[in-house]
């Protein structure tokens, strides 16, 4: 087991961190298919900021 996997498990050993752990899934499973739909039209995951100080 790696080192942050054995860390995740100790956390989530809590009983109140996993509940809290669990209750961001659905909105992690939102980003992560945002993610993939721009990925799949290839459109980048940069942010405007940085685009700005790229044209500088």
């Amino acid at each position: 087991m790696t080192e942050l996997a054995a860390l995740k498990a100790l956390i989530l050993a809590n009983p109140e961190a996993r509940a809290e752990y669990e209750a961001q899934a659905p909105e992690f499973e939102l980003a992560r298919e945002l993610i993939a739909a721009r990925s799949r039209v290839g459109l980048e995951a940069t942010f405007p900021m940085v685009r700005t100080m790229e044209r500088k």
